[in-house]
């Protein structure tokens, strides 16, 4: 990996780390080439038998992906994605403060959903219950409806001047269920 000039320092040492750790010289090239033969064989299957979602996809995929955060993951990944998850719709209602009529206030049903939904994150069951990886993804489209591109542009001075939210003030409570009970295996 190289050092990216449009990222943190800390996002660049993160990455300097991770190209020693066992994981990525050894399991990471194990799992791509795995995962392109099952996409490969699994897709034709997905496309005749499964056009549409069954409904518990969502949750299986949280689901796995809070397993291995409590028991495999080490604490700097964890860190890096709860990061992801947080800064991303930051930078999304950042962008769209200046744009007018494009606001809607946070639903307390849709945690982890929407550009302006609520991205506290205290536990793994609520990650779970909530659809975050669904609801995470959604938001690029969610931004793509509510962009304009004559507001922006009118306004960009204005958010050059404005600083983006701080997502030091979200809690991040999924951190201290890694570190108690990590293995701290996978990067």
């Amino acid at each position: 990996m190289k050092s990216l000039p449009y990222v943190t320092e800390y996002v660049n040492t993160a990455f300097e780390r991770e190209k020693s750790n066992w994981d990525y010289v050894f399991l990471r090239p194990v799992l791509i080439f795995f995962y392109f033969f099952l996409r490969v064989f699994i897709f034709p299957f997905k496309f005749f038998f499964h056009r549409r979602p069954y409904g518990f996809e969502a949750r299986c995929i949280d689901g796995l992906l809070a397993f291995g955060m409590k028991y495999f993951a080490t604490n700097e990944a964890v860190e890096m994605m709860v990061r992801h998850v947080q800064i991303e719709p930051l930078l999304y209602r950042h962008i769209l403060s200046t744009q007018s009529g494009n606001h809607t206030p946070p639903s307390p049903l849709r945690k982890f959903n929407g550009i302006d939904g609520d991205f506290n994150m205290d536990d793994l069951r609520e990650m779970v219950i909530n659809n975050l990886t669904i609801g995470h993804d959604e938001l690029s489209y969610e931004m793509l409806e509510r962009f304009d591109k004559n507001d922006f542009l009118e306004n960009l001075d204005e958010l050059r001047r404005k600083i983006p939210e701080d997502h030091g003030l979200f809690r991040k409570g999924i951190l201290e269920a890694t570190q108690t009970s990590s293995r701290q295996w996978i990067g």
